[in-house]
This record gives C-alpha cells, sequence and structure tokens, in this order.
C-alpha cells in the first residue's frame, strides 16, 4: 500500500473503517487516488438490496434443525420459484443440487407444484428419498456436467415426467455447477432457470461469454475469484470491535504459519484432528502455535523459530483491517463480473430474458443474487 493511502488509513477509527465502501464526500486530506478507487467500486458494482417484500411460510414440521439462515433461503426462494412458475405456465419443476431438498419439498407442499430433485451426492440423494418419501416427490441421482451423455439424461427426465414447461432451479449451485446448468438449460430449451451460485473460487469456467472474453485476456485468478465470494460490504459495516480483532488475530496467526512453511519448503500440514486450533476467544499465539503442534505434524522443535517469525511479523497487523476493507470494495466488483458474464453468455446463445435478482437479504446470505433466465414468448 503506498505511503498516502496508508497514512490515511493510519489515522481511521474502527466506525469511519466500516463506513468506508458506503461514502460519498471524502474528507479534504483524501488522495484523489484512493477516492477515485471507492467511487469506481461503488459505480461498477450491483445493487445488492433485497428485492423480495414478502416470503414463504415454513410449516413448523420443516424447521426442526435448520439455521436462521438457511430458512430465510428456503422460504425466500420457494416464493420467487412459485411466482416465476405460475408467470411462465410451468409443469415442473428440477432442483438441481438440491441436498436434503428443503426448497423441493416446502415447493410441493405449500403450492403443490410438482418437484423432482436431482443430487450429484449419492449418499445425499439417498437421505433425501428417505425424507421426501411421504411427499412423492422423486430424486434422482446425476451429476451434473455439461457433456452430452448428461444433457440426454436430463431430457429424459424431463419426458418421463411428461413436462413441456420445465422450470429448473438451484440453491448454492457451487463451482462449475452454474456453469454446466446455464450451458445445459441453453441447449435443451426449458422455460425457465432461477439459480443461486456459490464458491466462485471452485469454477474452471470463466469467463463464459464472448464479450468478456474479448475484454479479459486470461481468467481471474484463484484469488480474485475467492474474493468475489466473500462477505459483502454491508456485513463489514456491522463489523464491531470484537470482530476485528478477531480477524486481524486469525488472519495474522495463519499468514505466520504459511510463511513458515513456505520457508520450510511444505505447502500444507497433516492435520490429526478435524479441527486445525480450538475455538477460544483471545487466543494467544503460543496456544495457537501449542495446538498447531498438538493437532498436526507440526513439530515442536520449530516452536521457538516460528515465534520469532510472528515478532518480525507483528508490527503488519495494524494494515491488516485497511487491507481487509479495501477487499471488501474489490469483493462487490468482482461478482459482479461474475453475474454480469453469465447474462452476457445466455443473451449470446438463446432467445431469452435474462435478469438478476435479489433474492435474499445479503446481511443473512451474502450470495444473494439469482439469475433468472425466462425463454421469450412467440408472439
Amino acid at each position: 500500500m503506498n505511503k498516502e493511502w496508508g497514512d490515511v488509513f493510519r489515522n481511521m477509527t474502527l466506525k469511519e473503517l466500516n463506513e468506508l465502501p458506503f461514502l460519498k464526500e471524502f474528507p479534504d486530506h483524501f488522495p484523489n487516488s484512493l477516492k477515485h478507487f471507492i467511487q469506481s467500486c461503488e459505480q461498477m458494482s450491483l445493487n445488492r438490496s433485497q428485492e423480495i417484500t414478502e416470503s414463504t411460510e415454513i410449516p413448523l414440521e420443516m424447521r426442526r434443525n435448520i439455521s436462521a439462515k438457511k430458512l430465510h433461503e428456503i422460504s425466500n426462494m420457494a416464493t420467487v420459484v412459485s411466482s416465476l412458475y405460475n408467470k411462465n405456465d410451468c409443469d415442473l419443476v428440477i432442483d438441481i443440487g438440491a441436498g436434503l431438498g428443503y426448497v423441493s419439498e416446502l415447493l410441493s407442499k405449500v403450492y403443490n407444484i410438482p418437484v423432482v430433485t436431482l443430487e450429484g451426492n449419492e449418499s445425499h440423494a439417498e437421505k433425501a428419498a428417505k425424507k421426501l418419501e411421504s411427499s412423492k416427490i422423486k430424486v434422482y441421482t446425476l451429476r451434473i456436467d455439461d457433456s452430452q451423455l448428461v444433457r440426454e439424461k436430463l431430457k429424459n427426465i424431463i419426458e418421463e415426467n411428461n413436462s413441456n414447461n420445465t422450470c429448473v432451479i438451484g440453491l448454492h449451485c457451487c463451482g462449475d455447477l452454474t456453469v454446466n446448468i446455464l450451458r445445459l438449460c441453453s441447449q435443451i430449451n426449458v422455460s425457465l432457470v432461477c439459480l443461486v451460485s456459490c464458491c466462485y473460487h471452485r469454477m474452471s469456467k470463466w469467463p463464459m461469454s464472448s464479450k468478456l472474453t474479448s475484454i479479459f485476456k486470461g481468467p481471474l485468478s484463484l484469488y480474485g475469484l475467492r474474493l468475489g465470494a466473500q462477505e459483502t460490504r454491508i456485513r463489514w459495516l456491522n463489523q464491531t470491535e470484537n470482530d476485528h480483532e478477531t480477524h486481524v488475530r486469525n488472519v495474522l496467526y495463519r499468514a505466520v504459519l504459511e510463511l513458515f512453511l513456505k520457508n520450510k519448503g511444505m505447502e500444507t500440514l497433516k492435520k490429526t484432528k478435524r479441527r486445525l486450533v480450538r475455538r477460544e476467544e483471545r487466543l494467544s499465539f503460543a496456544h495457537y502455535i501449542d495446538d498447531v503442534i498438538n493437532r498436526t505434524e507440526f513439530s515442536s522443535l520449530w516452536k521457538e523459530e516460528i515465534t520469532q517469525l510472528y515478532r518480525e511479523c507483528e508490527e503488519a497487523e495494524n494494515m491488516i483491517e485497511p487491507i481487509t476493507c479495501l477487499q471488501v470494495m474489490l469483493q462487490s466488483v468482482i461478482e459482479t463480473l461474475i453475474l454480469i458474464d453469465r447474462v452476457y453468455f445466455l443473451k449470446e446463445n438463446g432467445s431469452y430474458d435474462v435478469n438478476l435478482l435479489n433474492v435474499f437479504d445479503d446481511k443473512i446470505s451474502p450470495r444473494n443474487v439469482a439469475i433468472v433466465m425466462e425463454a421469450k414468448k412467440m408472439l
């Protein structure tokens, strides 16, 4: 970070740092380059405010052992899908990557919509089949890619269920799943697609569209895609002092460990327990390393050496949150690029009306944008 920006950040309070991505008017001492960066990030980012004002009431028996975040997502997704389903005169919903079928079950029970689910994980599919047995929802085990074989299997499922106007949905389509679904659905002429994506860093295919391929000379890096999948700026706005302290500590400790391993010519540590360290507030670096020693192959003989490295890096902690704040601003730009690329791809490859719809509150669920593809009606 250049000196001008660093001087600004070093004199900011945490409250001012939280509000920085939202600034419209800037103090006189802000360098023009920083003002331009903040304004450009704002201009190149989609509005993320939730556009759904009503949500589906989830029956009490379906609420058990489901987190508040999941309930919010299921409820709002069902509302959006049912509305689009009726608008497009659909006769079947195919829920791809359905997991245990929460959205499918809600669509079936509340809206009486015919639903089948597709799940690539055999264990999840077996559990879903047992869970959805009383709802008479068919569960298919099928791992989705954009191959001819999967395309034919999807066509067969549509024919088997006597559908003429199929709606394909997906909640939290991870990595390439969204890309593969969009490619498949643009080739088999479904009536409606509604997908909410996640885990952009697991994508192997970006950009999709000719438009963005002509602009970008190569794909986004793994780090860029991972940044696009981070939390949105509204969550940053609500960070407490304790949240910031915890984040600084976690980032610094992990960075020191990674730097130490790199210096030793090691890429990863083999864990002997599921969690690398205990969840404990105000965990000291000494306790952190003790946990690493006890839970991995990290040698206790290295403890003094890594502690010395930590002391050398400790002064960098004052810039962790300022850099994170800049990343928060870039997050929305990167995610906007990923979403816009998908819109361009669909418009280039078929006769569709394509829209982006903010279906969730991003304070609750940061991946809150659904891509909606509707086949254009013949006049």
